[in-house]
């Protein structure tokens, strides 16, 4: 969840630099019980939290990571679910309202509610990023700050929060136990605990991080193992109590590969967060099912329209310039988070290829026998034209290292006639496969060229495995002895019904993907199923933590969270999805002061001096691959009255009437099937 700010200014650093310096201190003696027992908490003890997760951003669409919201807003309700917690000693803010003033606002009144013997949990789920320099108090050893992004922050490089800010209004609190969760690219810069006042009592803190310091973050790659934990999963010692060190022990291994959780942990015993909540529910039961998949809107699906465009060209060898034969052309597109689109083809003797494709964002590959891949990322296809798409492959070099080894059962020493696939990275535009299958021995051989290569091993009814990143030399043999761990035995299922939410009606051709997961030897596999007339689905499983991704043509389905197969037991999953529906949102004017068409600063209320651009966009505002917002027309009003309709991208009008007061804004967005939706803000207007 990197950022992609603009440079900072000098002018930026000096008003965060004042700012930070300036916030009041607690100076005030910190005495408090500390709850290390959550038996022996007095009726006196308050737990209070502030929970933040943001996921949309101003005049950055495309930074926007929608998976934030309903974690934040599923931990909120986690806490909810135990007795110590309750509704008004919790404080969500997501979204627009997640902006730096009512962040801070949200850490004083933190600090205005909770006393001395209280449980403070501060919860925050955003981009993250570090800072040119080190603000002072000088407290970083690679001598830069990290800072979180507000609702603003893409627009304004001052709309963030820094660590010193954040620890700084965490020492204000009167309670001495503080838990702060941060979910972010490089959290693991927010593990401050340092005080202004030496004198001052240090504050029991425990602070958990959903990455390092030095790394990248991914949306959903921490928070929703966290809540797991939080749920009952990392009860490790089973006492019905979860603490905040069990949690992140649960959710670190199993967090995204490419991020490494971390944990400062300054706190006498164990921080008592939940108790189990597993207890209270059954998750084989279809009504906790559907408490647990909670549903966000996600972007409405195109579907693939009519294959109306030509893609064609030629494909020549680049040394030699002649044609080449049977190179395998593919077309893929994204559709959107669940579907894809890909067509296949093959060159003529000529070198000639030609087909036809929808209009959508495509990516073209080419592969050839004896030739490096190649691939077009960027070519945006629209209806009713053609596209020429001429390539050249290079030759790939001589293959003068070897890959070979024997592969084998883990379990029993017996061999096995695997498959074997490797990637060669020449440079990033150089890379190439191969394949093989094992012989019955075990047995396998490949040439290779000399670079970087990852090796994949695979074999029905076993755990694949990889090699990654081998650096060969010419002539080098490289001994690749390789066990795979069978399957284990799957005397479990999971089955159940997929209805549509609004009228009940079965939905055939679900897909349905479980994947079974083991930490403790660190494998997974996944089996697929689809759903029949009936909406029915079945499959079998082995017992275990289970993870399930549906796959629904314009249906809503999140659900990250663990489920579990007993053996012998069936793992019912009777599930009602919401159908996609048209949204409309004003992406432009937002609640701030506008003059001449620009924005100069966010305000509490939406003020336009001089004419103002009017832009629609898609309210469910996740602009990640697939995005699109697909609508027949968008209209623009003024006070009821119809000022324009707009039928294409980008959504916008321009208002350039001179006016003066309050106005309604009114957009209304239609969908092809007629289906509408509608957004109207008030603002003020002069000139």
């Amino acid at each position: 969840m990197k950022t992609n700010l603009k440079e900072m200014t000098s002018l930026a650093l000096v008003v965060i630099l004042i700012g930070t310096i300036f916030l009041p201190i607690q100076s005030t003696s910190l005495q408090a019980s500390i709850p290390q027992n959550p038996s022996k908490i007095g009726k006196s003890t308050q737990y209070w939290a502030l929970v933040v997760g943001i996921g949309k951003y101003a005049e950055s669409p495309e930074s926007n990571r929608p998976d934030m919201i309903p974690e934040a807003t599923g931990f909120r309700d986690l806490l909810l679910q135990t007795s110590w917690w309750s509704a008004d000693h919790i404080k969500l803010i997501t979204a627009e309202n997640a902006t730096r003033s009512n962040i801070i606002a949200g850490f004083r009144w933190l600090i205005k509610m909770a006393s001395a013997d209280d449980v403070v949990v501060v919860y925050l789920s955003t981009h993250g990023n570090y800072l040119p320099l080190d603000i002072p108090p000088i407290d970083e050893a690679d001598g830069l700050d990290e800072m979180l992004v507000t609702y603003w922050g893409f627009a304004y490089n001052t709309s963030f929060i820094t660590d010193d800010t954040i620890n700084i209004l965490l020492n204000q609190l009167k309670s001495d136990n503080v838990c702060l969760i941060v979910d972010s690219c490089y959290a693991g810069g927010f593990n401050d605990h340092w005080r202004f006042l030496k004198s001052a009592p240090e504050q029991h803190r425990v602070i958990l991080m959903g990455s390092c310091e030095d790394e990248l973050s991914y949306s959903g790659g921490f928070a929703p193992y966290l809540i797991d934990g939080l749920r009952g999963y990392a009860d490790s010692n089973r006492d019905g109590i979860i603490t905040a060190e069990e949690a992140f022990a649960y959710a670190q291994p199993r967090s995204n590969q490419e991020q490494h959780p971390t944990i400062y942990d300054g706190y006498p015993g164990e921080f008592p967060l939940t108790t189990d909540t597993l207890q209270k529910s059954s998750s084989s039961s279809a009504s906790s099912q559907q408490e647990d998949s909670r549903l966000i809107s996600t972007p409405k699906s195109m579907g693939v329209s009519a294959e109306t465009s030509v893609l064609c060209g030629y494909v020549i060898s680049s040394s030699s310039n002649q044609p080449i034969n049977d190179a395998l052309v593919t077309v893929s597109s994204r559709i959107n988070y669940q579907e894809t689109y890909t067509n296949t083809t093959t060159t003529d003797s000529i070198g000639f290829y030609f087909m036809h494709v929808p209009a959508a964002r495509i990516r073209i590959t080419i592969s050839a026998q004896g030739y490096c891949d190649k691939s077009n990322y960027q070519l945006q296809v629209i209806d009713n034209h053609t596209y020429w798409a001429n390539l050249s492959l290079v030759p790939r070099p001589t293959e003068t290292a070897v890959i070979c080894g024997y592969i084998s059962s883990e379990q029993n020493g017996t061999p096995l006639a695997a498959n074997v696939s490797l990637q060669w990275q020449g440079s990033q535009v150089d890379t190439y496969r191969n394949s093989t299958v094992a012989n019955e021995n075990g047995f396998y051989r490949m040439n290779v060229a000399p670079g970087q290569v990852d090796v994949d091993f695979s074999k029905d009814g076993y755990y694949s495995k990889s090699y990654n990143n081998l650096n060969l030399s010419s002539s080098q043999i490289y001994w690749g002895n390789v066990t795979l761990y069978p399957f284990p035995l799957e005397t479990s299922s999971v089955c159940g019904y997929i209805t549509d939410s609004t009228t009940g009606t079965p939905l055939q051709g679900v897909r349905i993907d479980v994947t079974w997961v083991n930490f403790s030897i660190n494998q997974e596999y996944t089996r697929e199923a689809q759903t029949d007339a009936s909406g029915f689905f079945s499959m079998p499983i082995a017992p275990g933590e289970l993870y399930i991704d549906l796959r629904g043509y314009e249906y809503n389905y999140y659900d990250p969270y663990r489920h579990d197969a007993l053996a012998g037991k069936s793992l019912w999953m009777n599930i009602s999805l919401q159908r996609n529906s048209i949204s409309v949102d004003i992406a432009k004017p937002l609640q701030a002061l506008y003059s001449n068409n620009q924005c100069i600063l966010p305000w509490s209320s939406t003020v336009i001096i001089g004419p103002i651009g009017i832009e629609a966009t898609n309210a469910n505002f996740d602009y990640g691959p697939g995005g699109q917002w697909q609508v027949q027309k968008v209209e623009f009003y003024i006070d009821g009255a119809l000022k324009a309709t707009v039928t294409s991208e980008p959504y916008l009008w321009n208002w350039t009437a001179k006016t003066s007061g309050k106005h309604t804004i009114k957009v209304i967005a239609y969908e092809f099937d007629n289906d509408t939706a509608s957004k109207e803000i008030k603002v003020t207007k002069f000139l």
